[in-house]
């Protein structure tokens, strides 16, 4: 629990996943800016805390882009080659090594991208590089800041239920709002 003396005085405030709004700064007086610890700011009222309070947001954009999109990238090879299922036989009484067979390589699948944004994009280039089959599905197309090569090297699906019945497995890279959220 912190004093109030220290609320007080607190001029600045790191924040994570949860929300923050023009409802917590009743705590923080002296409050002048809030840093978004993590991509995008759909946690944080941005204009109310500015117009209400002239509380300044900041954000760290790109900071996680490369972790991300490599443990996505993970979770696919994982998934795809069968690592839980041979994982989950191995901790058993009877342990066993390829419970099943050796799974399918990224060269053979088909990935589906839904959004792309700087995880999305990324995800997609790591995914070419091993031979990935990538579709992608944006609100607006062309993504910003896409060079044309790059773009000539996927697919544009326009229909969400199109590329999920396209594709081997399904990556979401979408922030969730009021416009996304059941968009799956």
């Amino acid at each position: 629990h912190i004093s109030r003396e220290i609320m007080e005085n607190v001029v600045a405030i790191i924040v994570g996943d949860s929300h923050f709004g023009v409802e917590n700064v009743k705590d923080f007086p002296r409050l002048r800016t809030v840093a978004r610890f993590g991509t995008g700011l759909n946690n944080i009222d941005v204009k109310d805390l500015w117009d209400t309070n002239r509380v300044f947001v900041s954000s760290t954009p790109g900071l996680s882009t490369e972790d991300i999109s490599e443990f996505t990238l993970a979770m696919l090879i994982c998934t795809l080659r069968g690592a839980n299922t041979d994982a989950h036989s191995l901790s058993s009484d009877n342990p066993k090594w390829r419970s099943i067979d050796r799974g399918i390589a990224l060269k053979d699948v088909t990935v589906g991208i839904i959004g792309c944004g700087r995880v999305g994009l990324d995800t997609a280039r790591l995914l070419l590089r091993h031979g990935t089959k990538v579709l992608l599905w944006n609100n607006s197309w062309p993504p910003k800041n896409t060079d044309t090569e790059f773009l000539g090297q996927i697919e544009h699906v326009s229909n969400i239920r199109d590329l999920a019945g396209r594709c081997d497995a399904v990556s979401i890279h979408l922030a969730l709002t009021t416009t996304t959220k059941h968009i799956i």
